[in-house]
């Protein structure tokens, strides 16, 4: 039987719990209309969570009883950070929340200089990855990071080691160089139009493995999503 999977802020060290958060209440009462007996499983978003049983309904509160707690393994072998260009309207929105879903492990979003969006709403893209991270079963929440410029984003990355910068005129996937594969990988991803050429030579010349993914012109949210499968699967 499927349950239901919640993220947030849950305190599972307790037998029971009673959770007083409208958009919690909302979810289980009258949106999905689950029952009083009824299981679901609660994640904190960091690797802990429990199957719990709804007891009882509250004017604003959901009452639960915690019937067994576990701590979660990373879900991906590769820990990704995806350094993501912003992109306007909705596109950034989508680029967070298929990454989440990919698998990415952090999204730090860039300013380069074909950047034409250089804000974000925090809140609407944190719900977004939480969301995403119910969906596809994830028991890690991605972190989002603050808005950098490209010089900080390629300085940030080093800590990384292994960096793939994706660009139409690098090399194949088939010619990626297997060494110095490791636990950690950082991901470039251009904006619409793709990477300036000043910011390509950059790249090189800051040690990034610059990677074409492939004769296809993909939408910059689309290869976001690609990269940060492969990469976190161990693939890159």
């Amino acid at each position: 039987m499927k349950r239901h999977r919640f993220i947030g802020s849950f305190n599972l060290a307790d037998s029971a719990l009673v959770v007083r958060d409208g958009a919690f209440f909302n979810q289980c009462k009258n949106v999905l209309r689950l029952r009083e007996g009824e299981e679901i499983i609660l994640g904190d978003g960091k690797g802990h969570e429990a199957h719990a049983k709804i007891i009882s309904y509250g004017t604003r509160s959901v009452s639960v009883e915690l019937l067994e707690q576990r701590e979660v393994a990373r879900e991906v072998p590769t820990l990704v950070t995806l350094y993501a260009a912003m992109l306007k309207h909705e596109h950034f929105e989508f680029v967070v929340q298929k990454a989440t879903e990919a698998g990415v492990s952090r999204i730090v979003p860039v300013v380069s200089l074909r950047t034409v969006k250089k804000g974000m709403k925090r809140a609407r893209l944190e719900v977004i990855m939480r969301e995403a991270s119910e969906q596809s079963g994830r028991a890690h929440t991605p972190v989002l990071g603050d808005i950098v410029t490209f010089a900080q984003a390629l300085h940030a990355a080093k800590e990384s080691g292994r960096i793939i910068f994706f660009d139409s005129s690098g090399i194949t996937l088939s010619d990626l160089p297997t060494a110095n594969k490791g636990s950690t990988l950082a991901l470039f991803v251009g904006p619409e139009g793709g990477w300036n050429a000043d910011e390509v030579l950059m790249a090189r010349d800051a040690g990034c493995i610059i990677t074409s993914l492939g004769g296809l012109v993909l939408r910059a949210e689309t290869a976001a999503t690609v990269a940060v499968y492969l990469g976190a699967h161990g693939l890159l």
